[in-house]
């Protein structure tokens, strides 16, 4: 029985622990996208956030689902004679202040909340401006808000001791949302290309890489054959991820969005689905090459 246990244990330590660290990856990863890409935008923070930008703030919440939220603190901002300006300074500093908590794990599910309200705050504030990628940055935040991320690489690590065997039941589950949420989004999004020709005569791609400002010949049955390829990645993607192949259209899925980035120039929204599909993929790769 003590060589059973000798042998048992460190297997199932290894087996909790590698999920954990996973989240944790998935906590910091995340964040540190969401830095490096406000940083982007606050070098133009004029042109979207001041009173005097392209489209101002208040008019832009028109169109945000968040308006409810929103117009009453735009309201209110105006009948005190606070600026625009000062508002958004303030959110900038807090929500960068927010991030790098999280990044750290200092009260991690604490912080996260109020980095996922300061987002809502400055990013649903210009929905004309918003893409995937703010989506995708928004449910990120929430899946950090409800699973346990902060376990490992954390200050919480430190200063909060907790039984992690009241935790391991809920990491689970973020693997499953998580591969849930993939497979939805992937198979809606292989059916809207499906469904439109563009996607398979080439067009679709030809116009994502086209540039005025260069000249490059690309071969229509490339075109064509890459076109193609993407539905068929996606639409399968759904259908094999779940199975023993599912090493290989991971690997196909993470070329298609390093190839997003590198053509499209839409680095922000490959990266935070690349961190999706290895946190929800990824450790069992690991475990795999372990064996």
């Amino acid at each position: 029985m003590r060589v059973f246990t000798l042998i048992y244990k460190p297997l199932v330590i290894k087996w909790i622990d590698l999920p954990m660290k996973v989240l944790a990856v998935f906590r910091i990863a995340v964040c540190i996208l969401a830095i490096v890409d406000f940083l982007s935008v606050l070098s133009e923070k004029e042109l979207f956030f001041y009173s005097h930008s392209i489209l101002p703030p208040s008019l832009s919440i028109i169109d945000s689902e968040y308006f409810n939220l929103l117009n009453p603190i735009f309201e209110y901002i105006k009948r005190n004679g606070y600026s625009t300006e000062q508002f958004f300074n303030l959110l900038f500093l807090l929500y960068l202040l927010a991030l790098c908590s999280v990044v750290i794990g200092f009260f991690t599910r604490i912080s996260v909340f109020f980095v996922l309200l300061f987002q809502i705050l400055i990013f649903r504030s210009i929905p004309t401006f918003n893409y995937g990628f703010d989506n995708f940055l928004t449910m990120s935040f929430f899946y950090c808000l409800i699973f346990p991320v902060g376990t490992e690489f954390s200050v919480n690590q430190f200063l909060l001791k907790k039984n992690r065997t009241t935790i391991i039941q809920s990491r689970y589950d973020f693997f499953l949302f998580l591969k849930t949420h993939l497979c939805v989004v992937y198979f809606f999004s292989g059916i809207a290309k499906a469904l439109d020709k563009n996607w398979w005569n080439g067009n679709a791609i030809w116009r994502s890489v086209s540039d005025l400002d260069y000249f490059y010949y690309i071969s229509p049955y490339i075109l064509m054959f890459l076109s193609i390829s993407v539905v068929l990645i996606e639409l399968g993607y759904t259908f094999i991820v779940f199975t023993k192949y599912r090493n290989i259209f991971l690997i196909l899925i993470l070329l298609m969005h390093i190839g997003i980035a590198i053509t499209m120039g839409l680095t922000s929204f490959s990266t935070i689905l690349i961190i999706w599909n290895l946190a929800a993929f990824g450790k069992e790769l690991i475990l795999i090459n372990e064996r």
